[in-house]
């Protein structure tokens, strides 16, 4: 009986591992950020950052299998803006008027957690699609001014797009991606993959100053990945 129930046990751990039910992956790539909404980010530009993060796939079937993410991301927008200065003698005697443009580069650092549906397409080397919910959690925001022609004055300007500084530490909405996987060796596979999270929730819903309560603005970003997968 013993040998029995021995053997029930080795033929189902067998075939539990043998069809590589669970993977675990490693991968990090590129992002594109955007905000969108409000005539307030007419001089927003979306800018480029970067994304690392641990993969789990749990295979439901043999084309069907559900998977999450556990990501950093570096997220990262530009304000322009262009003005005036007007300097001083000492004698407070007005100079000419000088024009510089600045950049204001804006970094937002976030944890995503994306939860989805994966279906494959084909057998060997199989395409994919992706689906389902994203939720992210900001845990840091830093701006850094930039102004040309050399700013050679005391002092530093500074100028930032209308509520920036009330954006919430938080985000969600539906994430969407399509990819192609690539069997490196057993049980190992490379996985390119693009992926699209659209923002939902409005980002200065709490925003109460005066001129902006009725405002919204919402995120959206374009990520190429690469991943290391392996089946347990």
């Amino acid at each position: 009986m013993k040998r029995v129930l021995l053997l029930l046990i080795i033929l189902v751990f067998n075939s539990v591992f043998s069809q590589e039910k669970v993977r675990l992956g490693i991968h990090s790539g590129v992002n594109h950020y955007s905000l969108r909404g409000s005539e307030v980010l007419d001089d927003v530009d979306s800018n480029f950052g970067y994304a690392i993060g641990l993969n789990f796939e749990y295979k439901i079937s043999e084309k069907l299998s559900l998977s999450t993410d556990l990501i950093f991301e570096k997220k990262q927008v530009n304000y322009s803006y262009d003005f005036v200065y007007t300097p001083m003698s000492q004698d407070g005697i007005p100079g000419e008027d000088e024009k510089y443009h600045g950049i204001t580069k804006n970094s937002f650092n976030f944890i995503t957690l994306p939860i989805t549906l994966k279906y494959k397409i084909g057998n060997k080397n199989p395409f994919f699609v992706k689906s389902g919910v994203y939720v992210a959690k900001m845990l840091s925001q830093k701006e850094k001014t930039e102004v040309s022609p050399s700013w050679t004055y005391y002092g530093s300007p500074n100028d930032n797009f209308p509520m920036v500084s009330g954006m919430d530490n938080q985000d969600y909405g539906l994430t969407f991606s399509i990819g192609k996987e690539f069997k490196i060796k057993d049980k190992n596979y490379l996985i390119v993959e693009l992926r699209d999270n659209l923002g939902f929730h409005n980002s200065v819903s709490r925003l109460l100053a005066d001129g902006y309560s009725n405002q919204e603005i919402k995120t959206n970003t374009l990520t190429l990945l690469i991943q290391w997968s392996f089946g347990l």
